[in-house]
């Protein structure tokens, strides 16, 4: 990994800007572990900070010192330091909270609950505009088949990454296209804007946003765009899951015609009567994920927006919370690289499932159903709840009798016998096994169930 004396120095590269997906980084943890047997942390690879020479120096000073495998692990651990979710939603709603007041001050000597009903039947029959992010992605897809398909939508703007507007629009007709629903027809209403969530304003050119931002041109806004990814930390994570959510929820706040629905996911949410400070407690320990943690530290920014917008008569500000979203009933087409299948493709190789498990709840919801909610939250006239819960489910054992009434063999085992069962698979399988770039969340055991909505 280091230079030998009298060989040349090579230059020094920062492991992210290396553009590794999460099989490589597995790869290279396991190349590391057998090559020098040092355990070396996912964390540590994906945090910006980290570059070749710094990895090499971890790995040189751990074989060169006697130590525990904890203390090893601590070497090899983030090399940031830990978040404090309390401090990072506070600093984020302080920004926000200026807007709110000055809003609260200029709306409720203006408001009155009949003028409201009024504009709510008038309103009732105006086509709208919305803006949806993440429209390319398993469930955005779906938000964006409905919004074209609906009556009620008089355009959608989707924000998609690219560096052109075609080059976007193709991302998104692509996705629309593997999920089986896209026809010549669903071109008229949809406008494609190239753009990037983890730039400031998302990166758009000054007049499409100084257009957004003044609220005249879009009545809904739809945020179910983010990075998912496993192994990234809340610092690498936050400027697209926390600040693109920021900057949309100013314009809702600065425009109170605006709808604000946010799609969150990452965990699983137990809706309006949850409390901050018991998942604050929940998403600090030492293995949390970083997109657990910043999927929630913005989602809790809007739910207090959306608490403290008491001078609006109808709140128009929510929050939609998926559980693991599956494919659509007609069309069938699943998410392969989602958490939930890749752990049934592992177990249907095996021969068995974890028995430990089954009385497990898991909250499952297809892909058009949750969209239906989303889209019935962003387009009422009348006030909705701070969290919705699109989840339906069934418990572990329901899950199994499934795959086996499909003529799956599987036997029931526990969980110890499972997880060497699977590791013992993975070792043999290396890159080709589905659980091969998330085997890192098996470190403690069995893995906790994981959530997307995007």
């Amino acid at each position: 990994m280091l230079p030998g004396p009298g060989t040349a120095s090579f230059p020094d590269t920062l492991l992210y800007s290396c553009s590794l997906d999460s099989v490589n980084m597995m790869s290279l943890v396991y190349f590391i572990r057998q090559q020098f047997q040092v355990k070396v942390g996912i964390p540590l690879l994906m945090d910006r900070t980290t570059s070749i020479r710094r990895l090499a120096q971890v790995i040189s000073d751990s074989q060169a010192t006697s130590t525990s495998t904890k203390q090893v692990e601590a070497l090899c651990g983030p090399v940031t330091a830990p978040v404090d979710l309390t401090a990072e939603i506070d600093r984020h709603y302080s920004r926000i909270a200026a807007g709110l007041q000055v809003q609260a001050a200029q709306a409720k000597p203006s408001y009155s609950v009949r003028e409201t009903e009024n504009e709510g039947e008038h309103n009732s029959d105006k086509l709208v505009t919305v803006f949806l992010t993440g429209g390319n992605g398993f469930l955005g897809t779906q938000i964006l088949r409905q919004l074209i398909e609906d009556s009620r939508v008089a355009r959608v703007i989707a924000l998609v990454r690219g560096k052109t507007d075609d080059e976007a629009r193709r991302r998104t007709v692509d996705a629309a296209m593997k999920a089986l629903w896209w026809t010549g027809s669903h071109h008229s209403k949809l406008c494609v804007w190239a753009g990037d969530l983890g730039i400031p304003q998302l990166g758009l050119d000054p007049s499409r946003w100084t257009a957004l931002a003044g609220g005249a041109i879009v009545d809904v806004v739809i945020h179910c765009g983010a990075t998912v990814h496993w192994g990234m930390s809340y610092k690498a994570l936050e400027a697209v899951n926390v600040g693109s959510t920021m900057e949309l929820l100013r314009l809702a706040i600065a425009a109170p015609h605006m709808a604000f629905v946010y799609v969150t996911g990452g965990r699983e949410s137990t809706g309006d009567q949850e409390r901050e400070e018991d998942v604050v407690e929940e998403l600090s320990t030492s293995d949390a994920l970083g997109y657990s943690q910043t999927k929630f530290v913005a989602e809790a920014v809007v739910k207090r927006v959306a608490l403290r917008s008491s001078w609006a008569p109808v709140r128009r500000i929510s929050v939609v919370s998926p559980g693991c979203v599956i494919g659509t009933p007609m069309e069938g087409v699943a998410n392969a690289d989602d958490y939930i299948w890749r752990l049934v493709a592992a177990s249907i190789s095996i021969g068995m499932y974890n028995a430990d498990e089954v009385d497990t709840w898991v909250p499952l919801t297809d892909a058009a159903t949750t969209a239906r909610a989303i889209i019935r939250n962003a387009l009422s006239q009348r006030s909705q709840p701070i969290v919705t819960q699109a989840a339906d489910g069934m418990p572990w054992s329901r899950f199994w009798a499934i795959l086996e009434d499909m003529g799956y063999r599987l036997k029931s085992a526990t969980g110890k016998e499972w997880t060497a069962a699977v590791r013992q698979a993975i070792n043999s399988a290396k890159e080709e096994h589905p659980l091969w770039p998330l085997q890192h969340m098996m470190e403690g055991g069995i893995p906790a169930f994981a959530f997307t909505s995007t």
